[in-house]
């Protein structure tokens, strides 16, 4: 015990209350992904965005392939994927941005990053909102609902 408090409620606070002020991401990232951190990147087998989002886990197969997509090319494909209209469809906001980089063009490459993580903040400011809602996390539709939960909380 410190201050009172079972050392994991103590953990489990710290690891909350100091990822913020925070859209979203950085959270999530680091109760989930941050052990697996680099565990992955580059093999598309073992996790690509799509897989990630589609992963049943609840830990991410490597937290830095939902981190990285901005500024490194992955291999793979990409996700999520959303059933629309009867139709699937697969987006990925960061991949988007990043496949607008120029080789020899560093301030476009810079405003397209910028532009793209801007937007992706945005987007994922409104998904907490939703969830805070729902209490469900639709991007990751098989995580179990433990994830959901803590994505809720």
């Amino acid at each position: 015990k410190f201050l009172g408090m079972q050392r994991k409620d103590l953990q489990e606070r710290l690891l909350f209350w100091g990822s913020m002020p925070s859209a979203f991401g950085y959270y999530l990232y680091l109760k989930y992904g941050h052990l697996t951190h680099h565990k992955s990147v580059g093999d598309a087998q073992s996790a690509s965005l799509k897989q990630l989002f589609e992963s049943d886990q609840k830990d991410f197969e490597d937290g830095d392939v939902l981190f990285v997509a901005h500024r490194m090319k992955l291999k793979g494909e990409v996700g999520p994927t959303f059933r629309v209209g009867g139709k699937d469809v697969t987006m990925s906001i960061s991949k988007t941005g990043f496949s607008a980089w120029k080789d020899g063009r560093p301030i476009r490459n810079a405003l397209a990053f910028a532009a793209s993580f801007m937007y992706e903040r945005f987007m994922l400011t409104i998904n907490d909102a939703v969830v805070a809602v729902t209490g469900r996390n639709y991007f990751f539709p098989n995580k179990p609902q433990q994830f959901h939960e803590e994505c809720a909380k």
